[in-house]
């Protein structure tokens, strides 16, 4: 390409005139030995700033893409732990501690007449004091043994 030709050009992309095909043929003739004339070198650094920056988007864009579609799942995942562990806590929060206690088939749920209840029954399974229990528990299993 001849000097008046690729300052056409030139003109043309500064007054942005010129097609994406002109514009990578500027760019390819850039390149050229031809084109290593200082007048160029604004053009150049222009373009390749442009062209890095596309590279810079393209790899930012296609990182925003993955980390989008990565977040996603990730709160899809916790959404879902949470109602999994929700579903799990349910119970346990409506299940309150209850006093409840059946003498002769009676429903008792006050709390002191349940702990009542409870301190007979357990007194009632209690030897007297005075009374030795390793004494009387060998006497019964020796006595058992000695019958015909």
């Amino acid at each position: 390409m001849n000097k008046a030709a690729l300052d056409e050009l030139v003109r043309r992309y500064w007054e942005a005139e010129t097609t994406p095909e002109e514009e990578r043929r500027l760019a390819f003739w850039l390149l050229e030995p031809e084109a290593a004339d200082a007048r160029y070198d604004d053009v150049r650094a222009v373009m390749g700033l442009l062209a890095t920056g596309r590279r810079l988007h393209r790899a930012k864009r296609k990182r925003t893409t993955w980390q989008r579609t990565g977040r996603k799942w990730a709160v899809a995942a916790v959404v879902g732990g949470l109602i999994f562990a929700g579903t799990r806590f349910i119970p346990f929060v409506e299940e309150q501690d209850v006093c409840v206690a059946y003498v002769g088939g009676e429903r008792i749920t006050d709390p002191t007449r349940v702990m009542n209840e409870a301190h007979n029954a357990l007194q009632a399974t209690q030897r007297p004091a005075d009374e030795a229990n390793v004494e009387h528990a060998l006497n019964d299993m020796f006595a058992t043994i000695n019958e015909p």
